[in-house]
């Protein structure tokens, strides 16, 4: 039996925890829990080490996504509002998985994607979507890193 809570780089996660979590964000979002299965199948998915970090690119990659189909998307809302929820759970790690693995991953695909010219929403129309307490991680990050990438 694996050990549900690890340390790395000094930070403790419990990785089952936080795939639940994760599994309850696809499980409230049809559209979402859609997107991810096309990426990810069973046997990647549920073997013995999900890969919680390129997960969290799938996620942002579609949040993106409706961002740039709608202004008013219901299920980008229906996303944001679950997100909001996760930053309230106590689990070890799921802080630095939301902020690192899919934060970072709605600032680098969104502003990337948008110099490219793939994708007409900006990073900063991104994060304007986002709720209050995801909005405040995007601007730790951008503080942490000394720069922005919301204009991109």
């Amino acid at each position: 039996m694996r050990q549900s809570v690890r340390v790395l780089g000094g930070q403790s996660y419990d990785f089952e925890a936080i795939g639940r979590a994760i599994d309850g964000l696809l499980s409230a979002t049809p559209g979402l829990a859609a997107a991810w299965a096309a990426e990810w199948d069973d046997d990647i998915a549920d073997g013995p080490e999900r890969n919680l970090w390129i997960e969290s690119g799938t996620i942002a990659s579609y949040m993106i996504q409706l961002a740039a189909t709608s202004e008013r998307s219901p299920e980008l809302n229906s996303i944001v509002a679950a997100l909001e929820l996760l930053f309230d759970l106590e689990i070890a790690g799921l802080d630095n998985w939301m902020q690192i693995g899919l934060i970072e991953s709605l600032q680098h695909i969104a502003s990337n994607e948008h110099l490219r010219g793939t994708q007409a929403v900006s990073a900063g129309a991104v994060r304007a979507r986002l709720g209050p307490k995801a909005q405040a991680s995007w601007d730790a990050l951008t503080r942490q890193w000394g720069n922005s990438v919301d204009n991109l």
